[in-house]
């Protein structure tokens, strides 16, 4: 098997990926105003002292799977649940994500990419009866489609003692509908649903067919602050929920009534993000990019929204990053591509834009 975007020198540790800039030190970025360093050996990382600055304090803790995609022309790690944590290790907050590999070469290639892009791996459990996640992927007009293996390691997530310390020290908790779809992985999932008490639950929603029921939709609800699903899963939720649909607005506001949820966000693939709070409604149109994929765009969104979230910005300045991290994604192959900042700064100044004309009403510029 190939992999795509896989560093072939040698390797450094996570310490070393962040805090030296020696042998392997090649060049400094600046992204989003933070110092990226780019080393010889294919590692980056934000410098200590930017990190520790950006998110001394703030903490996220995921919940779900680490697979691989399996495109035609290679295999690429990811998950939503990895896809959002690897964007926001990016960003520098603190992160783990809480999931099995295989014992098998796909789980040590994942494990090695991991530290690679020196991220957390203490809660990573490894899995000797089980194999390592997989998801073929075919993407037709940039929109991917995913044939996601079974019965798989992912599916059978333990919760061990020596991770208790976490259920007291996080800031958001960010899990989905697809890890839910075996009961071992579910019913942890709730215990650490029951033991955290973070002001930001992320849900988000990314149903994949096969792999959700109303039952397990609506218990996550429940325990959820902030719902974030996509224009599809709109209809979709509404069927499996016997909820009326009449417009995004209405609906929006009938779920957060029915589930206690603080904010609704719909992402609208190129015609942007539509918000809601109890404060406010909001509409952010999206940008007119040369679409290359748009696998990990709708995590880049969640990944942007929590790290705005988390440094107490408005609901319109987190939407807006979200929005554009999404879009710079989407220009790229895969998900776990560094964002330029010249990039990033190309689509913010670009005034194209692409409008969903029944939303114009509320959308908002600042």
């Amino acid at each position: 098997m190939k992999f795509r975007n896989k560093p072939k020198q040698k390797q450094i540790t996570q310490k070393e990926s962040i805090q030296k800039t020696g042998p392997f030190f090649k060049s400094v970025d600046k992204v989003e105003g933070f110092s990226y360093i780019h080393y010889s050996n294919g590692c980056s990382g934000y410098s200590t002292e930017r990190r520790m600055e950006i998110q001394r304090k703030k903490k996220v803790l995921a919940y779900g799977e680490i697979l691989w995609d399996l495109f035609p022309q290679g295999a690429v790690l990811g998950g939503a649940p990895f896809n959002v944590v690897f964007r926001l290790h990016t960003l520098g907050c603190e992160t783990t994500l809480i999931s099995r590999l295989g014992c098998d070469n796909l789980g040590h290639d994942a494990l090695d990419q991991m530290r690679r892009f020196g991220m957390n791996l203490r809660g990573v459990q490894l899995d000797t009866e089980h194999a390592t996640g997989t998801a073929s992927v075919q993407v037709q007009n940039g929109q991917p489609e995913f044939h996601i293996a079974r019965e798989v390691a992912y599916d059978y997530i333990s919760k061990p003692e020596d991770l208790d310390d976490l259920t007291e020290s996080i800031d958001c908790f960010y899990f989905g509908t697809l890890i839910q779809r075996e009961p071992t992985s579910r019913e942890t999932l709730y215990q650490w649903l029951a033991e955290t008490t973070p002001t930001l639950r992320f849900l988000d929603l990314n149903l994949r067919q096969g792999c959700y029921h109303p039952t397990g939709i609506t218990r996550s609800l429940e325990y959820a602050t902030v719902l974030k699903l996509n224009e599809y899963e709109v209809l979709e939720l509404a069927r499996l929920l016997n909820l009326s649909f009449q417009n995004l607005p209405a609906f929006c506001k009938e779920l957060m009534t029915t589930y206690g949820l603080k904010t609704c966000l719909v992402t609208l693939g190129e015609k942007g993000v539509f918000a809601m709070n109890w404060e406010e409604t909001l509409y952010i149109p999206g940008y007119k990019v040369q679409v290359l994929d748009t696998v990990g765009s709708g995590d880049a969104f969640s990944a942007g929204f929590i790290f705005k979230t988390l440094q107490n910005k408005t609901l319109f300045e987190a939407c807006f990053f979200g929005n554009l991290l999404g879009a710079a994604v989407a220009t790229q192959c895969g998900a776990t591509e560094i964002l330029p900042q010249k990039t990033v700064d190309e689509i913010r100044q670009s005034d194209r834009r692409l409008v969903d004309p029944e939303l114009i009403e509320h959308e908002k510029n600042s």
